[in-house]
């Protein structure tokens, strides 16, 4: 018959000793694999964080700016609706701010749907009364008063146009009542009459019979492309002539300024004109509604800025767009985002997109919060109170006490030692608090006094 398979008496006691550490051993696993779960769900949160807040700083700065722009203009296919429909064509290709065009009778009709709220875009002259709540993005045109005479009879002065046959080329209102105002300055009375041409009648209003001085505000753009200036002989018959003043008037009249117009400035051979003429100049400014977010203005600058070429209409209209007048007597203050967008190109990248990142700061420290408190309600594992392992060293000193063997207290004592060593590198890394300390301390005081005593009795047994 086989013999059965002894168990030595110590190797019985140092197995009944495994059970008294099974629960902490249990409590440290878990906290173990909870460190290394809480790990990476803090980095999971952390990156979640980040791109929770850059998409949502991204988003609602472009919902801020996703803002239709109603742009009133005169009728179609003229030169502000012109640049209206390019400069639709351009945000188009952009996201945020879009344009709708809006076709009026004229100018004057075009400014009072801005004054009246109507829209939110405009082109204002200079001289003309400035809507309210109106604020200059670009400035567009420069239009020169001309004023030409028959080259066999130019007056001694403006005055002594009174009473005389006078001409004006222009299809905009804005120009005759500029003009009454000037001549009003020299004693011609408003009822002179004025006839109007077209540009294309030019060469021939200087023939014998025509007037005695024709006035053309001139657009600065088409100045040297306008083919109209001689008639098929290809010789001037006409003669600019100074405005009388012009510095003067420039002063008393508001929005007008003094200009000068170089010899050849507009034709060089022959030249035209004939030697430095001194006039007076007014500007078509874009204006925006004040009360828009800055963004909606920033990315309207910017898009009018940055595609001045393609706005331009060659030969005709805002061939050279310029910022507006930043200073505080311009006759119509200058929009905040206008002023900065010029700023802007001598700052550096975390100026310039200071904004944004405000945004993805603030809305990072909402998400991050919520983020924490999920961890901490949710997701977290709470640490091993020391007063919980307590039990287990009360378990080792009874264990102790009941020892019948040095090897068998060896091991209680090797147990005490492991959980202390455990329970003070979980304090240092987190995993275990010191919520009820004094009864851990207790009782590790008792289990290595239970084996001490034990260990006494052994040896006097022993002897």
């Amino acid at each position: 018959m086989r013999r059965g398979l002894k168990i030595s008496k110590p190797a019985k006691e140092a197995a009944a000793i495994s059970p008294l550490m099974n629960e902490a051993e249990t409590m440290f696993a878990q906290t173990a694999r909870a460190q290394s779960r809480n790990r990476r769900q803090r980095w999971l949160f952390v990156l979640l964080t980040l791109l929770i807040a850059i998409g949502g700083a991204v988003a609602a700065r472009q919902f801020v700016i996703d803002r239709n722009l109603v742009f009133a203009v005169g009728p179609a296919g003229t030169a502000s609706d012109q640049f209206a429909r390019s400069l639709q064509g351009i945000v188009a290709r952009n996201r945020g701010v879009r344009v709708t065009v809006r076709n009026t009778d004229g100018p004057i009709a075009a400014v009072q749907q801005f004054a009246q709220g109507r829209a939110d875009l405009a082109i204002v002259r200079s001289e003309t009364r400035t809507p309210p709540r109106a604020r200059a993005v670009a400035l567009l045109e420069h239009s020169i008063l001309l004023i030409a005479v028959p080259k066999n009879a130019v007056p001694k002065s403006i005055g002594a146009l009174k009473g005389k046959k006078l001409a004006m080329i222009s299809s905009d209102p804005r120009d005759m009542s500029l003009l009454r105002d000037i001549l009003g300055r020299f004693d011609i009375p408003d009822s002179t009459p004025i006839d109007a041409h077209k540009a294309e009648e030019w060469a021939t209003l200087f023939e014998p019979g025509g007037p005695a001085a024709v006035f053309f505000m001139a657009r600065k753009s088409g100045l040297a492309s306008n083919k109209f200036w001689l008639g098929k002989s290809q010789k001037a018959n006409f003669k600019l002539i100074d405005l009388d003043g012009a510095k003067g008037i420039s002063d008393r009249i508001r929005g007008v300024e003094n200009e000068s117009i170089e010899a050849g400035e507009i034709l060089p051979s022959p030249q035209v004109p004939e030697e430095e003429t001194d006039s007076i100049a007014v500007d078509d400014i874009l204006v925006m509604r004040q009360g828009l977010p800055d963004a909606v203005g920033r990315a309207l600058v910017a898009a009018i800025f940055e595609n001045k070429d393609q706005l331009a209409a060659p030969g005709r209209y805002a061939t050279n767009i310029q910022p507006p007048n930043t200073e505080k007597e311009a006759v119509i203050a200058a929009l905040p985002a206008a002023a900065s967008y010029f700023e802007d190109q001598n700052k550096t990248l975390i100026e310039r997109y200071s904004d944004l990142m405000f945004l993805v700061l603030w809305i990072a420290s909402l998400v991050g919060s919520a983020f924490l408190w999920l961890y901490s309600q949710v997701t977290r594992v709470e640490p091993i109170k020391a007063g919980q392992l307590a039990a287990t060293f009360h378990d080792l000193s009874i264990g102790a006490r009941k020892a019948e063997t040095p090897a068998a207290l060896d091991g209680i004592e090797s147990e005490v030692d492991r959980l202390l060593a455990k329970t003070i590198a979980g304090l240092n890394d987190g995993s275990v608090s010191d919520d009820n300390f004094e009864a851990f301390s207790m009782t590790f005081d008792l289990a290595k006094s239970a084996i001490a005593d034990r260990r006494a009795e052994l040896a006097e047994a022993a002897a």
